[in-house]
């Protein structure tokens, strides 16, 4: 969530309420990790955790966190079978029953840079306690990116967090900066439209020809 992302948003003016937030939450025992190649992608809290990741390897961190879960029997086994479908694919690709390959932390390890027993022990943590994750659109403008966005989707579920205050996952937060925001959207300054008063009067016409014509010439 980097704050200098918080200055733009799309659909309209807003005000930028992201440094609040952030201290908010940080004040309320919110505990922060920044998983990212970039250290300051997070530099809105001051003692926010650092997991310097290899760039494009969200997606191995996110299966290897979701192999924990389920060979140590952490994931909401409940969750997983009244909301989600094709967990039995799913887990048999990560436990290496399709490819021969186990996604375990010590696969993702030399793929992420990050230490196995890291991998292992955020697993861990993310069960224990209440876990929003958030991804930034950044990660999907690469080839296959979409795939860390599915490996989100999967890792939220078998937390079985989904849909609960503090928990789940979230797209984009900071870059859109309207999310979660309860404040009414309002239009920007608009040129005028022009009307026709009567069948011999063009004006509203001549008015869109001469802003064409001034659009073009921007």
């Amino acid at each position: 969530m980097p704050l200098r992302n918080a200055q733009i948003n799309g659909g309209g003016a807003n005000d930028h309420a992201l440094s609040h937030w952030l201290t908010t939450l940080r004040q309320n025992g919110t505990r922060f990790i920044n998983i990212s190649p970039v250290r300051n992608d997070l530099a809105g809290v001051a003692d926010a955790e650092w997991l310097a990741i290899q760039p494009g390897s969200d997606t191995a961190l996110l299966l290897a966190i979701g192999q924990v879960l389920i060979t140590e029997s952490l994931y909401d086994a409940p969750f997983t079978e009244r909301y989600t479908v094709g967990f039995d694919h799913y887990a048999a690709y990560l436990l290496g029953e399709r490819d021969g390959i186990a996604k375990t932390p010590e696969w993702a390890a030399p793929l992420t840079g990050l230490a196995a027993a890291e991998i292992r022990a955020l697993a861990r943590q993310m069960v224990a306690h209440k876990t929003m994750v958030n991804i930034a659109w950044s990660v999907q403008r690469a080839r296959q990116g979409e795939q860390a966005f599915w490996a989100t989707v999967a890792t939220s579920a078998l937390l079985g967090q989904i849909g609960t205050p503090g928990g789940g996952l979230g797209f984009g937060y900071a870059s859109t900066n309207l999310a979660g925001a309860a404040r009414r959207q309002f239009s920007g300054p608009r040129l005028p439209a022009g009307h026709k008063s009567g069948s011999g009067d063009d004006s509203g016409g001549t008015h869109r020809r001469h802003v064409a014509q001034s659009r073009r010439a921007l």
